[in-house]
């Protein structure tokens, strides 16, 4: 788990853009189909019968590659690279790759019992087997080369999103990660108001509810939910202390041990009314997010004492 600078942070982890994937989706079922046909292109793209298959195996390699990233989120969060990394691998590996390869073969004997057909009598193993398990090793690869090197990849950003004015790519990555990313839903009073997650000391979520707190003080009602804000949050700003409870790593001088439990310390700027307490199970993830936090921060001097 990487740490965002307070002063400016980074953007979360990226993912492949949705026309990315539907590219590399049409781009497998073409070749899945035409890889084994010896009438030329022209003449193969005439046929009613390619588009049946193009359109089959397009499905079915989008819903493969959108899997990928699903498992790749997921791992992002359970498991990260940086503090896992053996176990981060493994899991991609059996879950990502392997698990996601062959749910594409029963997927395929599905379609050939459909079609009374008979699969291993098929050229699928041999060609088509192949092709996904190549694809699939290269976006898992594209993952981790995304997560070791966040600005390799720069995918164009629609200008839907509201950033018009600006005029390169970068301003408009800058306007889409830190406006539209960072920003939650909360009310002060009857009025719905927008808030910079950046802005905000911790969050409180409790049945019915929760309130978001600033790093001023100031107090947001918001309706989010534990497991939409685990989604919505900096996963390198923020870590979860309790049930409910989320702390931003930005306002913390360090933590010691409680029993068997943590209690965090506070700058002395942010005499926030906070939970403070990080229950046993989450201790130990919440000292790996801090000390990361902390080296990534370039300041060995604030190291949390045990």
């Amino acid at each position: 788990m990487s740490s965002l600078k307070t002063s400016a942070p980074k953007p979360r982890r990226e993912y492949l853009p949705g026309y990315a994937k539907v590219f590399m989706a049409i781009a497998a079922a073409h070749f899945i189909i035409a890889g084994q046909q010896t009438k030329p292109l022209w003449r193969l793209i005439t046929q009613r019968n390619y588009y049946v298959a193009l359109v089959f195996s397009f499905v079915i390699a989008l819903l493969l590659i959108e899997l990928v990233e699903q498992i790749t989120k997921f791992l992002d969060k359970k498991l990260p690279w940086q503090q896992y990394p053996w176990m981060r691998f493994a899991a991609q590996f059996i879950f990502a790759f392997v698990g996601v390869l062959y749910l594409d073969v029963a997927l395929v004997k599905g379609f050939f019992y459909l079609f009374d057909a008979d699969f291993e009598k098929s050229n699928f193993m041999i060609y088509e087997f192949v092709l996904i398990k190549w694809m699939l090793a290269t976006l898992n690869f594209i993952y981790w080369v995304m997560y070791r090197s966040p600005g390799l990849f720069k995918f164009p950003i629609s200008k839907t999103l509201g950033e018009a004015d600006h005029d390169t790519r970068d301003a408009a990555d800058d306007y889409s990660l830190r406006s539209i990313k960072n920003l939650l839903n909360g009310k002060i009073g009857t009025r719905n108001v927008s808030v910079d997650s950046t802005t905000l000391a911790g969050l409180i979520c409790k049945s019915g509810g929760g309130f978001m707190v600033g790093k001023d003080g100031k107090q947001y009602r918001m309706s989010y939910k534990t497991e939409e804000l685990s989604d919505l949050l900096p996963g390198d700003e923020f870590v979860q202390t309790n049930r409910g409870v989320f702390i931003n790593l930005a306002i913390i001088e360090g933590h010691r041990r409680n029993h068997k439990e943590g209690f965090l310390i506070f700058k002395s700027e942010f005499n926030l009314m906070l939970p403070r307490s990080v229950s046993r199970d989450r201790y130990r993830k919440f000292k790996l997010a801090f000390d990361s936090f902390l080296t990534q921060e370039d300041k060995p001097d604030r190291a949390s004492p045990e």
